[in-house]
């Protein structure tokens, strides 16, 4: 391919789920008025089209997706706010379903498997939301209403000139049209230099370093049991967001470890079985605790309303300029988390908060007076909890190991019982 051929009518960069959706009402307007010609079009993605780097169809099936699928559709219907015709299709639980009822799928055995038996309320596997995208382009292709052209690579360059605009691949080809697509999804950061400076301590000191990225894409072989790494070993985590948990699940598998189920926990914890390989993962973060789990199950949170942060407020906020986070915005957000908790204490423990709390954090106007709210209405240190808390979990008070320990335990716990008893 010279730098001067591969004109089309359209040219996505990123081929990931927002190509796709893109896509999709392409068609879906085409049908609609009647067109017959089809449209042009290259999709150009650096890791694999339909699925991008996200949902790559490749990564390991610990890799859950961080919603369920009920969830997740390609498909808008007529409750979407759009121009063009509604034209609702399968949703990925409607696709999981059809695939478990053909019993095959051309694409690989272990898409049957991870199908068969999926609940809409549990969360399915990264790859296997992968291929749904995957089937959802191929039937867009499938109408002959666009000739889509998929190319491995990775864009590095636009150029508008008149009415045409070039695409630069770091192989030098050029892929032009009149309208480029932007459609890159989550887009890796250039290394901080934060980042720099730790790879070259790392370097200098013959230490292994693996820098932030997606879980998929990170040389993992490098902490798996070898001369380098060996049973016991110290290995520092940095974090304990969702990719803490990516990577302990993919390598405990990897080391031979597995998780078990406790028998008879109402909570339904999990107890992990060494293998004897592993090393000694010391994680930790600037807040110490583990990320907001979510519950995987039939137990759904109750309906959440907003009372302050409504879409009045936001088109009131909209209209401001010079617009501050602290004093303009998060006041209001807190005076909504202050909502979610003393509703649900009122529900599921209505002895433990003072009357007239509603009243008060109507009233509240500001952090101070949103936070004296829940210091004064909630008896009992138990359930007592502060805005503030969610980055401060110990209030700014220094404790020790032990307190510490209690700390996170305490959370971990009332985070198995929402789930399990959501309010």
């Amino acid at each position: 391919m010279t730098r001067e051929d591969a004109r089309f009518d359209a040219v996505f960069v990123g081929g990931g789920p927002r190509a796709v959706a893109t896509v999709v009402r392409l068609v879906d307007r085409l049908r609609d008025s009647g067109e017959s010609t089809p449209v042009r079009v290259a999709i150009i993605d650096a890791v694999e089209i339909a699925a991008g780097a996200t949902w790559r169809t490749d990564q390991p099936a610990e890799y859950l997706n961080n919603t369920t699928v009920a969830a997740t559709t390609i498909h808008p219907d007529a409750s979407t706010r759009m121009t063009g015709p509604a034209a609702p299709g399968p949703t990925l639980a409607d696709w999981i379903t059809d695939v478990e009822a053909a019993g095959e799928h051309p694409f690989a055995d272990w898409v049957i498997e991870e199908a068969r038996g999926l609940r809409a309320a549990e969360f399915p596997t990264r790859r296997l939301q992968g291929v749904y995208y995957r089937d959802r382009l191929d039937s867009a292709i499938a109408s002959g209403l666009v000739d889509v052209t998929e190319v491995l690579g990775t864009a590095v360059e636009l150029v508008a000139r008149d009415d045409i605009r070039r695409v630069l691949l770091t192989d030098g080809s050029v892929y032009s049209a009149p309208i480029i697509v932007l459609a890159q999804g989550m887009v890796q950061a250039q290394p901080s230099l934060e980042v720099q400076a730790l790879q070259r301590t790392a370097a200098d000191h013959e230490l292994t370093y693996i820098a932030p990225g997606m879980p998929a894409e990170q040389p993992w072989e490098l902490v798996f049991p070898s001369a380098e790494i060996a049973p016991g070993e110290t290995v520092l985590v940095r974090g304990l967001g969702a990719n803490f948990f990516d990577v302990v699940g993919h390598l405990s598998r990897q080391w031979g470890g597995r998780f078990e189920p406790v028998d008879g926990d109402a909570f339904g914890r999990l107890r992990y079985v060494p293998s004897g390989r592993e090393p000694k993962l010391v994680a930790g973060s600037r807040r110490g605790f583990p990320y907001r789990s979510k519950p995987d199950g039939d137990a759904d949170p109750a309906p959440f309303e907003p009372r302050y942060a409504t879409r009045a407020w936001f088109d009131e906020l909209s209209e401001l300029e010079g617009l501050s986070l602290k004093h303009d915005v998060f006041p209001t957000l807190a005076a909504e988390f202050a909502h979610a908790h003393l509703a649900a204490l009122e529900r599921w423990s209505p002895g433990t908060l003072r009357s007239g709390w509603l009243e008060r954090l109507d009233a509240a106007s500001g952090l101070p007076e949103v936070e004296a709210v829940l210091e004064s209405h909630v008896l009992g240190e138990r359930y007592r909890w502060l805005v503030d808390e969610l980055r401060r979990p110990t209030r700014g008070e220094h404790v020790g190991q032990e307190r510490w320990r209690e700390l996170v335990h305490r959370h971990v716990e009332d985070e198995l019982g929402s789930m399990s008893l959501p309010s």
